[in-house]
């Protein structure tokens, strides 16, 4: 049997036409979030569980909000300041959430950043970090992704760097640089 040129052209047309198709349909996975982009910035009030909030306002800076709200006698709203999403740390983290703040639980020139793990006994913060922009790195460290938050001003800008040491991340370098 013979095939012919239009069998041939069908055949190549079919082939590209579903390898297109099932590429469409691979889910990229967000690894850059900055203080004004989507999704945080457009995620609803009250979009994380109640014990991810808790433990962040467990932290030294929420702990430093709840006091500063009590002294102006002021009343703080953690579900209207909070807002957060489910990432992805490793192929096997489940529960792992990206929390951003706005003010009060943030600071005048830039975000400040969570990640808080959800436990079957206790949430708990695996990073606090300020900045405009929390990046997820390939790399990474006790089967946890790297960390890179960024950071600038006018004036200077600044890049640190995290890494998972098993229980939480610690800062293994800051480049701080004039513009």
């Amino acid at each position: 049997m013979k095939m012919g040129p239009w069998f041939l052209a069908f055949w190549a047309f079919t082939l590209q036409f579903n390898t297109l198709r099932c590429c469409a349909q691979v889910r990229v996975e967000q690894k850059s979030f900055c203080e004004d982009s989507k999704p945080l910035s457009t995620l609803r009030a009250g979009s994380i569980p109640r014990g991810v909030m808790d433990a962040v306002m467990n932290t030294p800076e929420g702990k430093q909000a709840r006091a500063d709200a009590q002294e102006q006698k002021t009343k703080l709203s953690p579900e209207n300041l909070l807002r957060g999403l489910n990432i992805n740390l490793s192929p096997t983290s489940r529960g792992v959430f990206l929390v951003m703040g706005s003010y009060p639980l943030s600071a005048a020139d830039g975000a400040w950043f969570w990640i808080v793990r959800q436990d079957r006994t206790r949430d708990s913060v695996l990073l606090w970090a300020s900045g405009n922009c929390l990046d997820l790195k390939q790399s990474s460290s006790h089967g946890y992704r790297d960390i890179e938050v960024r950071w600038a001003s006018s004036g200077s800008a600044r890049t640190d760097f995290f890494r998972y040491g098993g229980t939480i991340y610690r800062r293994v370098y800051s480049h701080i640089s004039a513009r």
